[in-house]
């Protein structure tokens, strides 16, 4: 039993259930927020929303490598033809 002041006293399942039923209503208050229902197309889109964000990420990723290694080349082409250019001049 759970008893406090004002002389109300639950079972700690009842307290369990009262818990389990504040957090559904909750939940399915954050989701209508979102705009995303509680209907059977809610599971499919947060997977899809989820799908897209890695697919996100992975496409960032890939592309600050594919820059790193352009910006290298270019350095290293520059540095190239900086010592090609100076050995041509005393040739």
């Amino acid at each position: 039993m759970v008893d406090n002041q004002n002389g109300i006293s639950l079972t700690r399942a009842e307290l369990d259930d009262l818990l389990d039923a504040a957090a559904q209503r909750g939940a399915k208050r954050a989701l209508d927020q979102l705009g995303l229902t509680a209907d059977a197309d809610t599971q499919r889109d947060l997977y899809e929303i989820r799908t897209l964000l890695a697919d996100w990420r992975d496409v960032k990723s890939s592309a600050l490598t594919f820059f790193g290694k352009v910006i290298g080349i270019s350095i290293l082409g520059v540095l190239a033809f900086v010592v090609t250019g100076k050995w041509w001049v005393n040739q």
